[in-house]
C-alpha cells in the first residue's frame, strides 16, 4: 500500500480502503478505517476529543520493505504493507497486542477488527 505522512502519522491506501493512524499523545494511538476511502466525521461519543486537541508528540517514522513504524517515547506500532497487520509493542520491545489475519474487515452491518488474543488474555 501508499501512505502519506501526516501531522500526527500516517494515512494508508488500501486500493481503495484507507486506514489512518494519529499519535494522540507517547502512550495512545487511534486508528480510524474506511472501506469506501472517504472518513464519516468524528462521532460525539468517540472515546478521546479530536485529534487537533492534542498537543504534538514526537514521531519516528520509519518506511521499510515490508512495513511502515511509528515510534513515540512509550510505543512502537509496526504496520505491514500487505494487509494492513498492525503489530504494537512497549518501549522494551515486549508485544503488546497484533491483529490477526484477516486483520479488517466490513459488511453491511459494520467494519471489524481482528485482534489476537493469547491463551492468558482477558477481557
Amino acid at each position: 500500500q501508499s501512505f502519506q505522512k501526516r501531522d500526527r502519522g500516517v494515512e494508508l491506501d488500501c486500493n481503495g480502503p484507507r486506514v489512518a493512524v494519529s499519535i494522540l499523545a507517547p502512550n495512545l494511538i487511534r486508528v480510524r478505517f474506511s472501506p469506501t476511502g472517504e472518513f464519516l466525521p468524528r462521532r460525539s461519543w468517540a472515546v478521546t476529543k479530536d485529534d487537533s486537541e492534542w498537543s504534538a508528540v514526537e514521531m519516528i517514522l520509519e518506511e521499510k520493505e515490508a512495513a511502515i513504524v511509528l515510534k513515540t517515547q512509550q510505543l512502537t506500532l509496526s504496520i505491514q504493507r500487505d494487509h494492513c497487520h498492525m503489530i504494537w509493542h512497549d518501549r522494551q520491545g515486549c508485544l503488546i497486542t497484533q491483529t490477526s489475519e484477516p486483520a479488517l474487515g466490513w459488511s453491511a452491518s459494520g467494519i471489524s477488527v481482528r485482534q489476537q488474543i493469547a491463551d492468558e488474555e482477558h477481557f
